[in-house]
């Protein structure tokens, strides 16, 4: 799983992350498509999640209890110790913080599913339409008529269908993981709601004469070292609640 500002991969990534859902091989389409993505409705639950959401206890023996240390709001935070500890907090003090991370992660799998669904259904119309120009070429060249022409164009025109799909495909992932950064920056998940003051451009250079006196769990960070710190949490929170 991919969350959030944790970039959005490049398109190969995400038609060979679709494809591994089913167990078969990626696409090869190397052309990157404007399809929506729905966000979940948060009254309503998917049957994968259900059976958590009414649980006011869910699956608390599976965290861990870190050693306790101040209390750091998650926007000053730009450790990874200091995160961890964090996150475990708010497990622990919000009953359905599991749940949360459940429906989420249920969700972007569902959706996923249906891109992956609807890309391979399109593709066997496109196959077939190709198919069914062939047999138009061969009815015309028995006439003595070259039909290269119709099955050339029903080639070309499925190249661009998919392609077009794909642009949209790429589009949605993207919105997928910006809503997904947008739920967990609102459940307080460290590193999605950093205070942008403490993020420096990559080669910037950190040791400013304010650098010192900073606390131990709050030093500047580079963009690239922020979005290292979120795909971490990310994998974290999946060994966490993975079914």
């Amino acid at each position: 799983m991919s969350w959030g500002n944790v970039h959005t991969p490049d398109l190969q990534t995400i038609l060979a992350n679709l494809a591994r859902l089913s167990g078969s091989q990626p696409p090869q389409q190397p052309v990157p498509s404007s399809l929506p993505w729905p966000a979940p409705a948060h009254d309503q639950g998917s049957s994968d999640v259900s059976r958590f959401v009414n649980s006011n206890t869910i699956q608390q023996q599976q965290i861990p209890s870190p050693a306790e240390g101040p209390v750091i709001a998650p926007a000053q935070i730009t450790t990874w110790q200091a995160g961890y500890r964090c996150v475990h907090k708010i497990a622990r003090d919000d009953g359905q913080f599991a749940a949360k991370i459940r429906k989420l992660m249920a969700h972007q799998r569902k959706t996923e599913m249906r891109w992956f669904s609807e890309r391979r259904d399109l593709k066997q119309r496109l196959a077939a339409r190709v198919d069914s120009s062939a047999q138009v070429t061969s009815i015309l060249q028995s006439l003595g008529s070259s039909g290269h022409q119709s099955e050339t164009t029903a080639q070309t025109d499925g190249g661009k269908a998919l392609e077009e799909y794909d642009r949209g495909l790429y589009a949605a992932q993207a919105a997928m993981d910006e809503y997904l950064a947008s739920e967990l920056k609102a459940m307080g998940v460290p590193f999605f709601k950093t205070n942008p003051a403490l993020v420096k451009p990559d080669g910037e250079d950190l040791q400013d004469a304010s650098s010192n006196t900073r606390p131990k769990w709050s030093p500047f960070i580079h963009q690239s070292e922020l979005l290292r710190l979120q795909r971490r949490m990310v994998d974290h929170l999946e060994d966490l609640y993975r079914d």
